[in-house]
Parts: structure tokens; C-alpha cells; sequence
């Protein structure tokens, strides 16, 4: 057993049956919680990036750090730029997504993918739609901005519980809104979704579990600041 399952064996076993925990955090770039690697890759990348890396990544070691009663710098986390964030030695998964000013993540003990957009979010939805459908029928002009995007976080989602790309895969996936499901044409694979609304934002889950009794509790902190 590894040093951190083992310091963590009841607090894990406890979480093992558990809904996934959530955390959302407003992006002000001023939580620098990070591992020499970490800091590392942040000098490679440019500026604005570089802030932006440093500070989700932090705040998914403190997260995490709450739920493990562990020091952040501690917890088990491989995350690159550009890659799915993974945690070693068996502690479960997380997902994580953030837009121009919040950043959700997500803690399941199986996969899960998650994907958050701001409700108001200005975008040409009737493109996006034609982008994600394969459906003839559908009078574009007539659908609303708001239900296109929640179509396209419940697609993000999928894309990143299969640790896919928007570009490989957009047209790979099919939506049912009468099972709230993803289908993947060539895989096969289909996911559970569940799609809600946190204040500005609309936040979207996909999972192989069943998730329509799922009541998402959200970890908030200056959410007004």
C-alpha cells in the first residue's frame, strides 16, 4: 500500500461510495500553490498563460489537499498544459474545466468529465449548432444561444471523460435528450449527463454512472468578489 493510501485509508474509504465533490474558484491569477515541476513548465509558457497554469493548478491542490487531509504540494498530481490532470496511487479521478473568469473541478472514484461556460457567453450559436449536428431538420435560427451551449458542455464533457480532442471528436458524439445520454458512433461508448446552472454559469458532467439522483454540492469561496 503507498504512503498516501495508507495516511489516507479511511478518508478515502469513506469517499469510495460518495457523490463527486466539486469545487469552483473565480480566476483573479493570485493563488501561486505549486510544485517545482510546476513552476518549471510555467517559464516555459507565455505570461498570461503561464498565470493562468499556475493558478488552476493550485487551486486543484488545495482542493484535493481538503478532501485528503494532505499538504497540497503533497498531493499525487500529474498536470501538463494541454492534458487531462490525473492523480496517482489510486486517489480517484478529477476533471476540470474553466472559462474566461471560473474554474470548476470535479472528484469522482471513477471517471468523470466536466465542462463550464458562462451563460452569457457572446457566440454565433447557429454556427456552433450546425457544427455539432448531424440533423437536417432543425430550423437554426429558432433555437436558443443558451440551449446551444449547454449542448456543447455536455459534449465537452464526454470529450474530456474520454480524453479526446474537440477537433478529433465533435462530430463523433450524438446527443439523446430524451435519456440524457453522449453516444460515441465509433467507440460505442456511451456516458450518463447532467447538465446544471450555478449562478452565470452553465456546468455540464458526463459519467458511466448513473447521475440523475446526483444533487451537485458546490465548494464556493468569494463567488460575489
Amino acid at each position: 500500500m503507498n504512503k498516501y493510501f495508507q495516511k489516507n485509508s479511511f478518508i478515502f474509504s469513506k469517499l469510495s461510495f460518495a457523490n463527486p465533490y466539486f469545487w469552483f474558484y473565480k480566476l483573479t491569477g493570485c493563488l501561486t500553490i505549486n510544485s517545482e515541476k510546476e513552476k518549471k513548465i510555467a517559464k516555459e509558457l507565455s505570461p498570461n498563460i503561464s498565470v493562468r497554469y499556475l493558478e488552476t493548478r493550485g487551486y486543484i491542490r488545495q482542493s484535493l489537499g481538503d478532501i485528503f487531509n494532505l499538504n497540497p504540494i503533497e498531493v499525487p498530481l500529474i498536470a501538463e498544459p494541454n492534458k487531462p490532470p490525473k492523480i496517482r496511487d489510486g486517489l480517484g479521478y478529477i476533471s476540470i474545466s474553466h472559462c474566461k473568469d471560473a474554474l470548476i473541478i470535479v472528484w469522482a472514484n471513477s471517471k468523470i468529465g466536466i465542462d463550464i461556460e458562462r451563460c452569457d457567453r457572446n457566440f454565433d450559436h447557429e454556427l456552433v449548432l450546425k457544427k455539432i449536428t448531424n440533423k437536417k431538420d432543425i430550423e437554426f435560427n429558432k433555437v436558443k444561444s443558451i440551449n446551444v451551449l449547454n449542448n456543447w458542455c455536455c459534449l465537452e464533457s464526454a470529450i474530456k471523460w474520454d480524453q479526446g480532442s474537440i477537433i478529433k471528436d465533435i462530430n463523433s458524439w450524438e446527443y439523446n435528450k430524451f435519456d440524457l445520454s453522449m453516444f460515441h458512433k465509433e467507440k460505442k461508448i456511451k456516458l450518463n449527463i447532467k447538465q446544471f446552472y450555478f449562478y452565470d454559469w452553465t456546468i455540464a458532467i458526463a459519467s458511466k454512472k448513473n447521475l440523475m439522483k446526483i444533487k451537485p454540492l458546490i465548494c464556493c469561496k468569494d463567488i460575489f468578489a
